[in-house]
């Protein structure tokens, strides 16, 4: 649609100005919707990208509280690559990989919610869960994760929980993201709302894979 258009192209000036060029990738799902975007390095200024249906799932955003500085967490990860190279080169190619089949398996995910099969469902959800968890495990070696949102995974834990994950903003909020599993009750939801308020962090339910801009007359 033309109007799509035009209102994606404003979006995308409107934050060249204050983002870098891979920090526009919410403007770009903002206005899709329900789709992920995966962006393949070609080299400085190049890149593949690639786009896939997003499934859509419930899940938990808690406040950690932490405020960090973008700019100065990509400085860290430069100076640690030349300090520490393959630690670094390794460390960043299993994020990579995993991040790979993550998406492999969102796809599948998309599949069953469209079969109505549930019990494929909640075995990839499993299977995702422990991807994220291994990804979160991944950023702390980095040092990119720190002792708060560390507290919320460790609550999460003790509630079940082991999709929980550092969802990183643009250098202000810090949200630990916890995907809620398929067929979870209000109430399990509340329990674990209520835990995490109990020590201060606030918590907002939202869903992933929402429909996007719409022109409505």
């Amino acid at each position: 649609m033309e109007e799509l258009g035009v209102i994606g192209a404003s979006a995308m000036y409107c934050r060249k100005g204050t983002r870098s060029s891979m920090c526009l990738l919410d403007s770009s799902v903002g206005l899709s919707g329900n789709v992920a975007i995966i962006y393949q390095l070609l080299g400085y200024l190049h890149h593949n990208r690639f786009t896939f249906p997003m499934p859509k799932m419930r899940v938990l955003l808690v406040d950690s509280t932490v405020r960090q500085n973008k700019y100065d967490q990509i400085e860290y990860m430069a100076r640690l690559k030349c300090l520490f190279p393959e630690f670094t080169d390794r460390h960043l190619d299993n994020i990579n990989k995993i991040s790979r089949i993550i998406s492999n398996r969102l796809h599948e995910i998309v599949i069953s919610q469209r079969n109505n099969n549930l019990q494929a469902l909640v075995r990839q959800f499993i299977i995702l869960k422990i991807l994220v968890l291994s990804n979160q495990h991944v950023l702390c070696k980095l040092n990119l994760s720190n002792q708060i949102l560390d507290d919320i995974l460790y609550i999460s834990h003790d509630y079940g929980y082991d999709s929980t994950g550092k969802l990183t903003g643009d250098g202000e909020k810090k949200f630990a993201c916890i995907l809620l599993r398929p067929g979870i009750s209000e109430e399990q939801i509340d329990n674990i709302s209520a835990e995490m308020e109990s020590y201060d962090f606030p918590v907002m339910i939202t869903s992933i894979g929402c429909d996007g801009v719409r022109i409505e007359d």
